[in-house]
């Protein structure tokens, strides 16, 4: 799948790039993976002397294990070692054969399996003959950092597939955002691995063969987050998202960005960005995307970048930054938009989080509400001409869901060459959450059906969920999109 930003390419079903981090488009779930090694479960290659069973599919729950030259990281690094030969016994093709018998007498199993029963020193010896070096590569994925001291045959390895913030484990080696969640990682997880000659083939899910060795894998429970980020502080994020093209609309304008980063210590960071597309025919989506790539990159390179060196931003100086981003957002649709000589638009309301503090910025009239234990409380304004009316008392708050010009704003990225930016900031306690959303969904949940659903919904993967649903249900009159975020 290519990424619309910046052309890489990426696995089939990903949903985000694992390049620069943009959302990608929705497209049908992968196809199951091929299972490459069951060809070979019944004569498996001699010159190899790997275990005749197939490979469960399960295992490592990556797909580079079962990639046919799994085997070429572990004859690379073992070359580098002296022990290369320690892993004489290439006499074993025929311990497999026997192996799968557990039950069997011992005088039915080959003479080489004898002592391993009768002198479990020597066994373990053969166990771990790889010796493994620092920075060998296994299966693709798991690059080795030492040996656990003390703990014969056991390795420490970063696992360079698997996200820290939600654990999936099929991206990319070595990127820099996860295909599945959006998580910005700047250090791998950390695993542990079991090393121990092929005597039988690898049957839990967390285990893998290479080279005519069995690893196991676990995963450092300090090093992987799940659900929630973390920090000095005490305090964590956990959030949801979800867009959905609505009822009406063929075409989804709107867009969604999530970013988070986790460190193990220093502050949290988090952004979140709905930007609502305007223009139909126009190409609003085009507007929607560009603005929060745009977005998303200066504060990456002004922000992000910096704090996660340990250089932190001051909070007056991130409010310039946010409002500069948006003004180059807008800078680069209106150059979209003449050149195409079309009506294309965006709004965009964003918030970016470090510990407990949101640094908010907001166009048009897309919005961020505070759910706190006041109650929902909306934190921006819209540019719209409804609004306008309800501030100079011509209409009322309830007029504005039936008034005949409530989706006509007169503020939004690309409509002029620059535009006037709201910024401010927001302490956040524990128990608060932020709600991000497009019109689509305060136009047709409404305020109250808002707080309900922040009321019985503690999860807020599934509060935006319900949410979306609501406002299809009232209607699913425009494209629909919600951000969740708690404090905690």
């Amino acid at each position: 799948m290519k990424c619309p930003a910046c052309q890489a390419e990426n696995r089939v079903g990903a949903k985000f790039c694992a390049r620069c981090g943009h959302g990608l488009p929705e497209a049908p779930a992968p196809l199951p993976e091929p299972a490459v090694t069951e060809p070979a479960a019944a004569t498996p290659p001699v010159e190899e002397a790997e275990p005749a069973a197939p490979m469960p599919e399960e295992a490592v729950e990556s797909a580079a294990v079962a990639e046919a030259g799994e085997e070429a990281p572990q004859a690379a690094e073992a070359a580098a070692t002296p022990t290369e030969a320690a892993p004489a016994p290439v006499a074993e093709p025929a311990a497999p054969a026997a192996e799968p018998s557990p039950d069997a007498p011992a005088t039915d199993a080959p003479a080489a399996a004898a002592p391993a029963a009768a002198a479990p020193a020597a066994a373990a010896a053969l166990a771990c003959a790889a010796n493994l070096a620092a920075g060998a590569l296994l299966a693709d994925r798991y690059e080795i950092i030492g040996p656990v001291e003390g703990e014969p045959c056991r390795y420490r390895a970063f696992d360079l597939r698997r996200c820290p913030q939600c654990g999936y484990a099929k991206n990319e080696p070595r990127s820099e955002f996860c295909a599945e969640c959006g998580a910005t990682w700047t250090e791998p997880v950390q695993v542990i691995i079991h090393e121990q000659k092929a005597t039988a083939e690898p049957a839990p899910a967390d285990q893998f063969l290479a080279g005519g060795y069995v690893y196991t894998v676990t995963v450092e429970p300090s090093s992987a987050t799940q659900g929630a980020a973390s920090s000095l502080s005490g305090l964590q994020l956990t959030w949801g998202q979800k867009t959905d093209v609505g009822k009406q609309r063929e075409v989804n304008e709107d867009s969604v960005d999530v970013r988070v980063y986790t460190p193990h210590a220093g502050p949290v960071l988090g952004s979140f960005i709905v930007a609502d597309g305007v223009g139909g025919q126009d190409h609003g989506e085009v507007a929607s995307q560009t603005a929060v790539q745009v977005i998303w990159q200066q504060v990456r390179e002004r922000i992000w970048g910096p704090e996660m060196a340990g250089e932190p931003v001051p909070t007056s100086k991130a409010l310039a930054i946010l409002a500069e981003a948006v003004q180059a957002a807008n800078e680069t649709v209106y150059k979209l938009r003449t050149a195409q000589a079309s009506e294309m638009g965006t709004t965009v309301s964003m918030a970016l989080l470090r510990d407990n503090l949101a640094i908010i910025a907001n166009v048009g009239d897309s919005r961020t509400y505070l759910w706190s234990a006041g109650g929902l409380k909306r934190l921006t304004t819209d540019h719209s001409v409804v609004e306008t009316l309800v501030a100079a008392g011509r209409i009322t708050r309830a007029q504005v869901y039936s008034h005949p010009q409530r989706n006509l704003i007169y503020r939004s990225l690309g409509d002029r060459s620059k535009v006037e930016v709201d910024t401010f900031t927001q302490a956040l306690a524990p128990g608060d959450r932020l709600l991000l959303c497009s019109d689509g969904l305060w136009e047709m949940a409404r305020d109250e059906g808002i707080e309900e659903v922040l009321l019985s919904e503690a999860n807020p993967q599934r509060a935006c969920d319900q949410l979306v649903e609501m406002a299809n249900l009232a209607g699913g009159d425009d494209n629909i999109t919600v951000i969740i975020v708690q404090v905690a």
